[in-house]
């Protein structure tokens, strides 16, 4: 595949991130880089970091934003 991939995620709160990144990790796919987001980023890029180690392959994993950057603590609101 020749498209690079970043992959953001909030991994640690549900079992569906890990299992998204692994299947991300044992695919074609270019990843790049991984982007942790949404409250405790250290611990979730240790874990993501992780998983990319076990997989062998080379891929960054950054710390993002712990919280909205624009403030809005709720990211389910839909406006029309």
């Amino acid at each position: 595949m020749n498209k690079k991939i970043l992959l953001s995620t909030d991994i640690g709160s549900d079992i569906d991130d890990a299992l998204a990144l692994l299947a991300v990790l044992n695919s074609d796919i270019n990843l790049r880089g991984v982007c942790t987001v949404n409250g405790n980023v250290d611990a979730r890029s240790y874990i993501a970091k992780h998983l990319v180690n076990l997989s062998g392959r080379e891929v960054f994993v950054a710390r993002g934003e712990s919280s909205p950057v624009d403030g809005h603590p709720d990211p389910y609101t839909f406006f029309e």
